[in-house]
């Protein structure tokens, strides 16, 4: 596989968001699959597959041949119960088509579904080229333990490009029963991957059990996590972690993790760092407070700042993308505050809170914080009868988050002092974008270390931004009020948590509209809005080469 190849990156991007938002949306179990296979080297450069696999609903066999055409679901309980308009996959084979490529699919009814496309690029110099240890790991053992075969897969794959010799897991009771019988097999296990969530004995459990047992505790351990680790530095440490990553994990970010593990390991220093200096814990932040949160929101752009803020102030956050994820998981798991988007696709933020309220019956009330970007008389009023707790605006600022989870922790897991807000930040007039937002954002997404958080957050919504606008007009096009509302509501509260001011009250604008049916000047607002993008483009331009250089 090329390392680089000459492209649209920026269309690729939008067919591939597309594609895995897709597959996203229709799993509820099991997993999505990115992967990308070079077919065959050409003379001038490869030919590549580009695939998105899922373990989702399925697509029946009769609707395969349509499934590309414009304003095509598979049935209209596919838009009421998901969203959307049908539009994005006729969008994306056309760009595949543009680049020369060709955008297919295979699926099963209930078994999930394959979409992929195959292009041939051109290859490019090889500026960085392929990450090699600083240490020798060539030989070292290995033993992977994930319940999950795709994530043991991935995990198998990089490894074996830096020569470690590897076993597989599904289990913590499995692994502890490999680690011991490799001690008198005179072939110990050097190192162990551990994933965090596991049915049973979970990784920070097998963690403990391994450090406890002398033949076995000398194994030096890396945790990896689906949710944010931030915060949980000491908790992972005495779990007896040397580092701790947030999956999807980067190769690079993986060898670096390996390769300062076994450093600190082969000098008797074992477990002295337990988050990778990439993604230091945020215990030195703003406040200490210790608490179990879930966030339930389906804009990939609100979750990452809503996480990223809420880890800045010591919480482990989880993120649930629909009200009725949000509920299986309060069926495993406890938590001391659930933040709750109020508009989501399926089943909104009320009609969750109510089964949640449901549900609960006599136990100790949860607290629930709506969060929604409508700042309209009654919302309030609204959203407490609805049963939620308290109410936070969009776009969402770290004093209020604060003063939310403050007012809702139980006593005795804030252990912070409480710290006065920031002065109110006025926006210079004229400014496309809010370059104190920005700021305040980068600040809040490095805070794993990790800069390209940021970027890749800023160059998903460039993506998914163009997406929209360009889907708008086909939705006004059929008169689809219902679409062009749930489009305009997705752009406003990515914009508005960007401080994307400007461009977010045009949206706002055309929500609103479409909301009450009224579609008539539509197309003259996504015209402004897309007059408006291109200057945040512009605007938002630095900070994309800035992470190049």
């Amino acid at each position: 596989m090329p390392r680089h190849v000459i492209g649209d990156p920026g269309r690729l991007r939008q067919v591939l968001l597309n594609l895995a938002g897709n597959a996203l949306k229709f799993t509820a179990h099991g997993y999505v699959l990115l992967e990308v296979e070079c077919r065959r080297r050409t003379r001038d450069g490869a030919e590549l597959r580009l695939a998105v696999t899922d373990t989702g609903i399925g697509i029946p066999q009769d609707k395969l041949q349509h499934i590309f055409d414009k304003f095509t679901q598979v049935d209209t309980s596919t838009t009421r119960r998901y969203g959307g308009t049908g539009l994005g996959l006729a969008i994306s084979r056309e760009l595949i088509g543009l680049m020369g490529g060709t955008l297919q699919v295979e699926s099963r009814l209930g078994e999930g579904s394959t979409f992929w496309a195959q292009l041939c690029l051109p290859g490019a110099p090889d500026v960085a080229g392929e990450p090699r240890p600083v240490v020798a790991l060539d030989g070292l053992r290995a033993l992977i333990v994930d319940d999950n075969a795709v994530n043991r897969r991935v995990l198998r794959e990089m490894l074996a490009r830096w020569h470690l010799r590897t076993d597989e897991m599904d289990s913590g009771e499995a692994a502890l029963a490999a680690l011991r019988a490799a001690v008198p097999a005179n072939d110990p296990y050097q190192l162990a991957i551990v994933d965090f969530h596991m049915p049973g004995m979970d990784g920070e459990a097998l963690g403990r059990a391994i450090k406890s047992e002398p033949p076995i505790a000398d194994t030096a351990l890396i945790l990896l996590s689906s949710v944010a680790v931030r915060g949980e530095g000491r908790r992972f440490r005495e779990a007896g972690f040397a580092a701790a990553l947030t999956k999807p994990v980067r190769a690079s970010q993986l060898l670096d993790a390996l390769t300062e593990t076994w450093i600190e390991h082969a000098g008797g220093d074992v477990a002295t760092r337990v988050e990778h200096p990439r993604h230091p814990a945020s215990e030195t932040g703003r406040g200490h407070l210790r608490l179990n949160v879930l966030v339930v929101e389906d804009n990939p752009i609100n979750q990452q700042v809503a996480s990223g803020m809420l880890g800045k102030l010591g919480c482990h956050v989880e993120v649930a993308g629909s009200g009725v994820e949000a509920l299986e998981r309060l069926q495993r798991h406890s938590y001391d505050v659930v933040f709750m988007d109020c508009e989501m696709a399926e089943m909104d933020g009320f009609e969750a809170t109510a089964e949640i309220r449901r549900r609960q019956g006599a136990m100790p009330r949860l607290p629930i914080v709506a969060m929604t970007a409508h700042a309209m008389d009654g919302d309030r009023e609204r959203c407490l009868a609805a049963g939620m707790d308290d109410y936070v605006s969009k776009p969402l600022q770290g004093s209020a988050l604060e003063a939310v989870v403050r007012r809702w922790a139980p006593a005795s897991r804030d252990t912070a002092r409480t710290t006065p807000p920031p002065a109110e930040r006025r926006v210079p007039a004229g400014a496309v974008v809010d370059a104190g937002r920005l700021s305040e954002l980068r600040s809040i997404l490095a805070g794993d270390g990790d800069p390209t958080t940021f970027v890749g957050m800023i160059e998903a919504f460039l993506a998914d931004t163009a997406m929209r606008l360009q889907t708008l007009h086909h939705g006004i096009a059929r008169a689809d009020a219902v679409a062009t509302y749930q489009l305009a509501h997705a752009l406003s509260g990515s914009l508005l948590n960007l401080g994307i001011s400007r461009m977010a009250a045009l949206a706002m604008t055309l929500e609103d509209r479409a909301r009450r049916g009224d579609i008539r000047d539509a197309e003259t607002l996504v015209e402004q809005l897309e007059d408006e993008f291109a200057g945040v483009r512009v605007a938002l331009g630095p900070e994309l080469k800035g992470a190049k250089r």
